[in-house]
């Protein structure tokens, strides 16, 4: 009985050591594979250059986030691994241990989403930034392409007037923030600004500020387009009947085939130049006078003239031209040229007054009745032939068609050219 005791209480002893002798193994080998895996995927460094997080950085915290201002548009991150075989990406893409990489942030919330791999194993960390969206709702600059706009800013309604001439506009508008919108006329504006047609009478444009938190400011440029200028109507031709035409009467000599002050015509010139002197005025083909100031050693100056129309016709000083022609300056204070273009049955002429810096001889043409006879006579045909023909003593003579002349040799023989 006392054997059979001592047999059970070592076989109970046996079997208790090998339970305990099977169970540390297994338990050891858990915590170091826990303790491994940890290790070796932890970031030892995070670090915002433009801000700083809520949470103060550790290896084991996983969870940051931070609020920034609505002028912070994008964050510079460093990340550092334990280990310099673990792998980092953000949000999918790639980054180096220990270099800076570049993030741009949009408004309200942003998630950065780190994982940390070193072979199988893997940590994961985020970072919430949350960027206050901006409420700039300013125009930066206000600019008009046509009239005198002075732009401010605080200023949302503005007035001014254009002349007749003005038809289009252009508008260029920008933004104080870049985070902001802005439309013209409900069109996006854009670098090139927006064109706008602006018909006679009273125009409004509307600029419309969105600022990124949905804010929005109006500003409005009101235009007036002015009326056209009414068309002068002409007199008839009179003299005196006891003088030949005065000067001041041919001035009022109306135009030959209609009574108005501009006729369409295809009988314009496209260019016009001269060699020497200093024009009054710039060319422009529906004008028909010029005065060029010359040198008193001025003798000759070359003239070049071309057509609108290729099949046009130009004389110069009543001489046939290809396209230039060479004009002798006289000595006196003005010289008289004429530039006569036809096509067809239509006529134009251009006249050019060369002024010399001398004393005014007797008898030379006044410059103001060239300038009255070109602007009111357009010179489209030598079919009308004038003549001034005293009908009665003491009474006002009038003009009949008479003298083959044409009218331009009759005005310069008028005043003895």
């Amino acid at each position: 009985m006392i054997l059979n005791k001592s047999i059970k209480l070592v076989l109970a002893g046996a079997v208790i050591g090998f339970a305990n002798v099977s169970i540390y193994p297994v338990n050891f080998s858990s915590a170091e594979e826990a303790v491994s895996s940890e290790s070796t995927t932890q970031l030892q460094t995070l670090r915002i250059e433009e801000f700083q997080l809520e949470e103060t950085f550790s290896s084991s915290k996983k969870a940051y986030t931070a609020l920034v201002t609505s002028d912070i548009h994008s964050m510079t991150l460093l990340l550092e691994a334990k280990e310099e075989s673990a792998s980092i990406t953000v949000n999918g893409k790639a980054v180096v241990s220990g270099e800076k990489s570049s993030f741009s942030l949009n408004a309200k919330e942003n998630l950065f989403t780190i994982i940390v791999a070193n072979g199988s194993e893997v940590s994961s960390y985020t970072i919430t930034v949350s960027r206050a969206q901006n409420d700039n709702i300013q125009l930066a600059d206000l600019v008009l392409s046509s009239g005198d706009l002075v732009f401010n800013p605080a200023v949302t309604n503005y007035h001014l007037k254009v002349d007749n001439e003005t038809s289009n506009i252009t508008v260029y508008a920008k933004a104080a923030s870049d985070t902001a919108k802005v439309e013209i006329n409900g069109t996006k504006a854009t670098s090139k600004g927006l064109s706008v047609d602006i018909p006679v009478g009273s125009t409004t444009i509307t600029i419309i500020v969105t600022a990124e938190n949905g804010n929005k400011k109006t500003y409005q440029i009101t235009i007036t387009r002015e009326e056209p200028l009414p068309k002068t109507p002409t007199q008839p031709i009179t003299t005196e009947a006891s003088s030949r035409m005065s000067q001041s009467q041919v001035g009022s000599l109306p135009a030959t085939n209609s009574g108005n002050a501009h006729i369409e015509t295809t009988a314009n010139l496209d260019s016009l130049t001269v060699s020497n002197g200093t024009w009054n005025k710039s060319f422009t083909s529906d004008q028909y006078t010029y005065h060029l100031a010359v040198g008193n050693d001025v003798t000759n100056v070359s003239i070049t003239a071309k057509a609108e129309e290729s099949n046009a016709e130009i004389t110069i000083d009543e001489s046939d031209i290809s396209s230039s022609s060479d004009i002798t300056i006289k000595n006196q204070e003005k010289t008289v040229i004429s530039v006569v273009v036809t096509n067809d049955d239509e006529r134009k002429t251009y006249v050019l007054v060369f002024d010399k810096d001398i004393e005014k001889e007797e008898d030379t043409v006044d410059t103001d009745v060239i300038e009255s006879l070109s602007a009111t006579e357009d010179f489209s045909s030598d079919k009308i032939d004038l003549q001034l023909e005293r009908e009665q003593p003491n009474d006002n003579s009038v003009l009949k068609p008479t003298d083959s002349r044409s009218l331009w040799q009759r005005i310069l023989a008028f005043f003895g050219l």
